[in-house]
């Protein structure tokens, strides 16, 4: 044995280079951590500088519109139906606008008329008169305030958002007071008042698309949350309500007190590790706030993975290179050899934890989506405008799309690769165009065998936005082509594809975003969230689009149209939990495997050996556990039913060859005697070899699966 152990020197060398190595890789890492956050918050500053500005756009127009029209109330005496056709005027010129009030001071509109004050509701298109009301001069009433704040500081101002009872919408009020000379001296004769709906800022708030858990809100000056994904809290919470409830009051205090920036801190939305950027918006003070789950920003995780693993490998190294030189393995023993032989194992197996825990906390295997997500109205309507600006190129008419959502009630794994879904879906026709084709709607991967049942339960006509609903019932089994070559760390991401029947016919299904209240991945819109998935999680929800080729015009020879169909795709991406493979699988591997070290290790040509197992105790005990292994394998065949050899299967095989060299390593233990290697105490070099083998297999698998 002495002949194979080196100098002490050289396992000096190898500890030394390992050191160097590791120092190397860690600080490549750091550098490469320092790099990806400053590149994070770069992007995460951009995209709340995007939204802010247009956000800031929207309300400038508001000031803007608002000052010239009190320039023109101070500019012309106008009579009682002039003004109240300015406001209506002005109301319809602009979408953003929900309404315009001009309130005059007692008597100043007209000397026989104490009050007066005008508002236009634009969406019951009729005008009230406040002062009908209440006394909007009170400046004890909170419902005065619009009014009485600007007229006290002869400033322009805006309110705090707040619920608008006739409107029944989150507001608010920007008001700008109006002059008039009397006796030679300027005073403030009244206020106009322009109210907005901050639904109108949901466009530039939804903007952002990076990763699935990307989202933005809206904070007032006070710090009450007006805008938020998650519509409980609007206006019922506020940036000092979550400091506190989350013991983070530091942060509320930091966004209220500082005009940006950005912090870490756990999303109490996403529930995900995340970045919060904000900013102030210069025209209300308004706080926006944009959040990134930290991953999304960081980007792919499978960089960062490898770093780790390249670290891991180079750390085993390293402690084995220093152990051999502390324990004077050059000098040999038994025990310092079982010492070098437990500790690789005990390492390599730390390796394989290492692979595992990126696969199961960052994602390192995951698969690559390569549709086209669809996160936001802008998303969509830009995919729309180049899918159709593309047909036009081509001499081919545009696609007439039709808004379709879907909400899936319940869904099963029927087997590997079917799955079983029951929801409802919607469409939104143009009136007349239902008239001209069948509404309808197919799962481009339906099940031959068990089809789709579906029922219309619902028709409602919409004559004021010139569309016709479709409700309808369904039931489905549909086809996927899942991979299970990763397994048990494999993502089941399901694309449920809809279209219309005919291709031919130039309807487009596209995605119906404004029926969901929510569009952020990880809020899962268009699923019940109460469905249990036994085997897997729910991680989102969203739309995408695929492109189909059927690579035929069935025949119709009068077509003419592009043979590429975009087909509308509902996604649902789950985890498979890894607690449930691996109690099924690994676990029973491990054991089986430590039973037949048990059995190998007590096998002995001593006579002064007493442990009662011969050689062929050892091969009976090898074939009893190949056949017991064989039976896991076959069960896990017969759940996964793929063509593929997954990763966990790989652990069966190797089992097997082990299995088999012990077999014919323990029959030429037992019928030589002039082999040194085997005759070495008594078998002492390949019982040594067994466990940093057998692991060092799985470990190169691993590798071979998931290091890219």
């Amino acid at each position: 044995m002495s002949n194979v152990i080196f100098q002490r020197s050289t396992y000096i060398l190898v500890a030394v280079f390992s050191l160097i190595l590791v120092s190397w890789l860690v600080a490549d890492l750091y550098l490469y951590t320092q790099s990806r956050e400053e590149a994070s918050v770069k992007i995460g500053f951009e995209s709340n500088e995007h939204i802010t500005l247009a956000l800031d756009s929207v309300l400038q127009d508001v000031i803007k519109v608002t000052h010239e029209l009190g320039e023109v109330l101070e500019t012309y005496d106008l009579t009682r139906d002039q003004l109240i056709g300015v406001i209506e005027a002005e109301s319809q010129q602009f979408d953003f606008i929900l309404g315009i009030t001009v309130a005059y001071q007692p008597y100043m509109f007209d000397d026989s008329l104490e009050l007066f004050a005008p508002y236009y509701d634009k969406r019951q298109r009729s005008l009230i008169d406040i002062a009908d009301v209440y006394n909007y001069t009170d400046s004890t009433l909170n419902t005065a305030l619009w009014y009485t704040k600007v007229v006290e500081s002869q400033k322009p101002a805006w309110s705090e958002p707040y619920f608008a009872q006739g409107a029944q919408q989150i507001v608010s009020d920007y008001g700008v007071p109006i002059y008039a000379t009397v006796d030679g001296e300027r005073v403030v004769k009244g206020t106009v008042t322009l109210t907005i709906a901050l639904e109108s800022l949901k466009d530039a708030l939804n903007s952002i698309s990076i990763g699935t858990t990307g989202y933005s809100f809206l904070a007032s000056k006070q710090g009450t949350i007006i805008a938020h994904p998650t519509p409980k809290f609007i206006l019922n919470v506020s940036l000092q309500d979550i400091g506190e409830a989350f013991d983070i009051k530091e942060t509320s205090d930091r966004i209220l007190g500082e005009k940006e920036g950005y912090m870490e801190y756990k999303s109490i939305y996403t529930n995900t590790d995340s970045y919060l950027f904000f900013q102030t918006i210069p025209s209300t003070q308004w706080k926006c706030m944009v959040v990134f789950a930290t991953n999304d920003l960081l980007g792919s995780p499978v960089k960062m993975g490898n770093k780790i693993v390249n670290i891991a490998l180079a750390t085993t190294l390293l402690i084995l290179g220093w152990v051999a030189v502390l324990i004077r393995i050059s000098t040999t023993t038994n025990r310092k050899l079982w010492i070098m032989s437990s500790l690789t194992a005990v390492l390599i197996l730390a390796n394989i934890g290492v692979i595992w825990w990126l696969n199961i906390k960052k994602g390192y295997a995951a698969e690559q989506n390569h549709s086209v997500k669809i996160m936001n109205q802008t998303e969509l309507f830009r995919y729309v405008l180049d899918e159709n600006t593309r047909l036009l190129q081509l001499g081919y008419d545009p696609y007439m799309t039709i808004n379709t959502g879907v909400f899936i009630e319940e869904m099963a794994i029927r087997d590997s690769y079917s799955l079983s879904v029951k929801g409802r879906v919607w469409q939104k026709w143009p009136m007349g165009l239902d008239e001209e084709f069948v509404p309808d709607f197919q799962f481009v991967q339906e099940s031959p065998i068990w089809g789709t049942k579906k029922t219309l339960i619902s028709k409602i006509a919409n004559e004021e936005m010139g569309e016709n609903y479709y409700l309808w019932q369904f039931s489905t089994t549909i086809k996927l082509a899942l991979k299970y070559n990763k397994y048990p760390f494999d993502s089941r991401d399901v694309n449920i594809e809809l279209a219309y029947p005919d291709f031919q016919s130039n309807i487009w299904l596209i995605p119906d975003l404004e029926g969901y209240k929510v569009l952020n991945p990880s809020a899962y819109p268009g699923i019940n969230k109460e469905i249990y998935f036994p085997k897997a999680e729910l991680q989102s929800t969203f739309f995408s689009f695929e492109r189909l080729n059927y690579q035929t015009v069935f025949g119709n020879t009068m077509y003419n149209g592009d043979e590429e169909y975009p087909v509308m795709e509902f996604n649902v991406q789950l985890k498979r939990r890894f607690l449930n493979a691996f109690v099924i699988n690994i676990i029973p591997i491990f054991v089986v495997a430590s039973m037949i070290f048990l059995i190998f290790y007590s096998n002995s040509k001593r006579k002064d050996s007493n442990t009662g197992v011969s050689m062929m105790g050892v091969v009976q005990s090898c074939a009893g556990f190949f056949f017991v292994l064989l039976v896991a394998h076959i069960d896990l065949r017969r759940r996964l039913s793929t063509p593929e050899i997954s990763y966990m299967e790989t652990f069966y095989f190797t089992m097997y060859i082990m299995i088999g060299l012990l077999a014919v390593n323990v029959v030429a233990f037992a019928q030589t005697k002039d082999n040194r290697i085997l005759q070495y105490e008594d078998n002492l070099i390949v019982k040594l070899a067994y466990w940093p083998l057998l692991l060092g297999s799985w470990l190169i698998i691993s590798l071979a699966t998931f290091y890219n």
